[in-house]
């Protein structure tokens, strides 16, 4: 497989990454010092949600933006990345690398 290819797999290996430690850091222990638990329960995991659906959107941003660049035709890979970051990456990096030839250059 091309450096290219590698390049593209690194950059969002480590965006989901970084995502990933921000909503462990986030849940474990920033919400304790945020949120009082004894006074709404329900709040803890709603600003969970909140947080990821955040995320969800930050990188359906950055998916779109490659999207855009590479010409890619579809309408789909940008709803899939808001519902799920995980599933929506994999869908992307999935049809680059399967549609390369009629992609062309990858920077």
């Amino acid at each position: 497989m091309p450096e290219r290819y590698f390049k593209l797999i690194a950059k969002y290996a480590l965006i989901l990454a970084t995502f990933l430690a921000i909503e462990y850091i986030y849940s474990n222990y920033l919400i304790d010092k945020i949120i009082d638990i004894e006074e709404d329960s329900t709040l803890r995991a709603t600003s969970s949600t909140g947080l990821r659906i955040l995320l969800n959107i930050i990188m359906a941003i950055l998916v779109n933006v490659d999207i855009k660049r590479l010409k890619i035709k579809t309408e789909y890979l940008t709803i899939v990345t808001i519902l799920s970051k995980h599933v929506g990456v994999v869908a992307f990096l999935l049809y680059v690398i399967y549609y390369k030839d009629k992609l062309g250059k990858i920077n």
